[in-house]
């Protein structure tokens, strides 16, 4: 079983207990690396635990959390890459209204799925 401790704890100063300009990425890295301060408590709690309490929050909040641990997998963006999406979606709908691009109904759509996913079972 997975513990993971979560520490409660109250720094009166905190720009002097983390350093004025330190990112929150160097905070949290920093406060792994080193043993936890002795102030506050720690409670642990395993990842099942979590996940339980997690699933009686209502859905909006349970949403957002998901998406903020989606987001902690993700590595940066690449430079220019929301631009190219932008470039990408644009030239893809001057197609449609071209009426050059390959298109397809819902239904062929789910027929297209239904085939990958047998063939992949039957690998």
């Amino acid at each position: 079983m997975q513990t993971v401790r979560l520490q409660l704890s109250a720094i009166p100063n905190r720009r002097h207990a983390i350093g004025e300009h330190e990112s929150l990425d160097a905070r949290v890295l920093r406060r792994r690396e080193h043993a936890p301060p002795k102030m506050g408590r720690i409670f642990r709690m395993s990842a099942t635990d979590i996940l339980a309490d997690i699933l009686r929050l209502p859905a909006e909040e349970r949403a957002r959390l998901a998406h903020e641990l989606i987001r902690s997998l993700d590595g940066e963006a690449e430079a220019g890459a929301a631009q190219a999406w932008d470039a990408e979606i644009e030239r893809r709908g001057a197609e449609v209204d071209r009426g050059v691009a390959d298109t397809m109904t819902f239904d062929e759509y789910r027929a297209h799925i239904r085939q990958r996913r047998a063939a992949r079972a039957n690998r």
